[in-house]
C-alpha cells in the first residue's frame, strides 16, 4: 500500500505540476507502466490468491498500452514482467514458501511468457495498421484540397471558374 501510495503521488505529482512538460513523455506513459507493472508483480508475489489474476493483469497491461508506448517500449515492458514473474516463481519454488502448487505456477509463467510476446506481435501490427491509416488520411486530405481546388479554378487559365466567381460576388 504504501508503494502504491507513494508511487502514485510521485507520478501524479509530476504530471500534475507541469515538471515534465518540457520532456519527450511528458505523461510519463513508460514510468507510469512500469509503475504498474511491479504493482502487478508485488501483488503476484505477496498474494497468493491473487496469482492468477495478477497473470492477466500483467496482459491488460500491455495490451492497454502497447500503443502509447515505441515498440522497443513494450518489448521492455514485456521483459520486465516476464522476468520478474519466473524469477519469483522460481524463487517460491526452490524455498518452497506455503507449499505452493507448483504446476499451476509454471502454467502460469507458461502464460505470461507465451502471451506477452504474442501481445507484441498483436502491437506491431496495430501500429502498422495505425501508420498506414494516418498515411491514408494524408493523402485523403491532400486529394480533397486538390479536388477544391480543381472545382473552382479552371485547369487550363487556372483562374477562378465562373461559378466560384458568382460565389465570391454574392
Amino acid at each position: 500500500v504504501l508503494y502504491i501510495a507513494l508511487g502514485l503521488t510521485v507520478l501524479g505529482g509530476l504530471v500534475r505540476s507541469g515538471a515534465t512538460l518540457g520532456m519527450r513523455d511528458p505523461m510519463l506513459v513508460f514510468p507510469q507502466v512500469l509503475f504498474n507493472v511491479t504493482v502487478v508483480w508485488l501483488s503476484f508475489t505477496i498474494v497468493e490468491t491473487s496469482r492468477g489474476v495478477a497473470l492477466l493483469w500483467l496482459s491488460l497491461i500491455v495490451v492497454y498500452d502497447m500503443r502509447r508506448l515505441p515498440l522497443r517500449q513494450v518489448i521492455q515492458t514485456t521483459g520486465l514482467a516476464i522476468f520478474l514473474v519466473t524469477a519469483t516463481v522460481f524463487i517460491i519454488w526452490y524455498f518452497d514458501y506455503a507449499e505452493e502448487n507448483l504446476p499451476s505456477l509454471l502454467l502460469g509463467v507458461g502464460f505470461v511468457v507465451v502471451s506477452l510476446p504474442a501481445l507484441i506481435a498483436v502491437s506491431a501490427q496495430a501500429r502498422v495498421l495505425r501508420k498506414r491509416q494516418l498515411s491514408n488520411k494524408e493523402e485523403l486530405a491532400r486529394n480533397l484540397a486538390l479536388l477544391q481546388k480543381l472545382a473552382v479554378c479552371d485547369h487550363l487559365t487556372g483562374l477562378y471558374n465562373r461559378r466560384h466567381m458568382f460565389e465570391l460576388l454574392a
